[in-house]
């Protein structure tokens, strides 16, 4: 425990995350790649109406499907084990890009992609953080801190790496080479060994755990903590999927719109570790380190509607994934904060799959309210409602 083997588990989660996260979070770059290949432009008018909504749900669903199967990723993580999971989990991912290579339709696309590699990316992404509750406790938030920041990295590197190969392979090959980019993932999972069983002090071990926990609703501080979460993840994803797209809209070349991505990445990871350092502190409350950030994330959305030049976007870029990657790495924090270490991995599980839904919910919207106005500046206004909204239920957290 606090050390050993452990730091090559956090050393593994990190790469997985670095992967997953990375290409899951450039879904704007993918966005672009799908137009591009089911020769659909965005527009309000004519034969083009509604198809933003249609093509930034293939990212939505497969985002959606990686947090809906929370519940039964955990749950097999616990009955067998973080390694066979993951294990599984590269398999299928490996699967559905294979599939998503040769797909000529977008409904199947949904399925491949949306579905296969969706529910692939679940049983990988889980694993990553559940096993570091196995190694580590007193050090839980920097560990965490440590591997999402793979994530942040993940992010900043696959963006320019998913566009090279789309410009330059194609979108066929493109999805090949994400395939073999899965090979680490098999070679990270094993690195998963499990905890030794122990014995309690009768010399009998410890009973069975339970496949499913539900009496952790009953909890009515964690219930509200589910609300929370679930309403900021309406607007979470927007910026990610839509604000390459919104600053090319304001006459930014593609190639500077794309960096924002990666700008918003950097400033997460320096978030994540200075965050998860700091939350270690027993003079820090984490909620309410937690509310200002969801505050000042309120903030950006509203102050990116009125930028018009590029330096503003970098600026909302910077400001906002610093405050993304501390809701990043305390969601497991103060989650074990409120339910207790012992059912963390089932509250996870739970809180993931509720949250699933606005989750897969608000990129589409996004995408529905530009088809209509021809402008992103609505969809950033929710963004910012679904921001500051959350940070004052938060408030009724410690009394319940």
């Amino acid at each position: 425990p606090e050390g050993g083997w452990g730091w090559v588990v956090c050393l593994g989660a990190f790469f997985i995350q670095f992967l997953m996260l990375g290409v899951q979070n450039s879904a704007g770059i993918i966005y672009t790649a799908l137009v591009d290949r089911f020769h659909a432009h965005r527009g309000v008018t004519g034969e083009t109406k509604n198809y933003t909504f249609f093509k930034a749900w293939v990212g939505s669903l497969a985002t959606g499907m990686m947090f809906f199967l929370g519940p039964l990723t955990t749950s097999l993580c616990e009955r067998f084990g973080c390694r066979v999971v993951g294990l599984a989990g590269a398999s299928l991912c490996t699967m559905g890009l294979l599939l998503s290579s040769i797909v000529t339709s977008l409904p199947v696309l949904y399925f491949t992609y949306g579905i296969i590699w969706g529910a692939g990316t679940s049983l990988c992404y889980f694993p990553t953080i559940i096993v570091l509750s196995k190694y580590f406790k007193t050090r839980l938030s920097l560990v965490n801190g440590l591997v999402t920041a793979g994530s942040g990295v993940g992010t900043l590197c696959m963006g320019p790496i998913l566009q090279l190969l789309f410009a330059h392979l194609g979108y066929a090959h493109a999805f090949m080479a994400l395939a073999a980019f899965m090979v680490p993932v098999f070679v990270c999972s094993a690195l998963f060994r499990p905890v030794r069983n122990v014995f309690c002090e009768t010399g009998r071990p410890h009973e069975t755990r339970k496949m499913f926990y539900w009496e952790i609703f009953k909890n009515k501080g964690y219930v509200v903590w589910i609300a929370c979460l679930s309403i900021f993840m309406l607007g979470y994803f927007v910026p990610f999927v839509h604000l390459v797209r919104h600053a090319e809209d304001l006459g930014v070349q593609p190639t500077k719109s794309s960096l924002l991505i990666g700008y918003m990445s950097i400033a997460s990871t320096l978030g994540r570790l200075v965050f998860g350092k700091i939350s270690d502190s027993p003079c820090i409350n984490r909620l309410h380190v937690y509310q200002f950030g969801f505050l000042v994330m309120a903030m950006c959305a509203l102050f990116v509607t009125m930028v018009t030049d590029y330096a503003g976007l970098v600026a909302y870029s910077v400001i906002f994934g610093l405050f993304e990657g501390l809701y990043v790495v305390l969601i497991p924090v103060i989650t074990s904060d409120i339910v207790g270490a012992s059912k963390m991995s089932y509250a996870l599980g739970g809180m993931f799959s509720v949250m699933a839904f606005p989750m897969m919910l608000g990129p589409p919207i996004a995408g529905w309210v530009y088809d209509i106005t021809g402008e992103y500046s609505l969809a950033f206004y929710l963004c910012a409602a679904t921001a500051f909204i959350p940070a004052c239920l938060m408030c009724l957290i410690p009394y319940l």
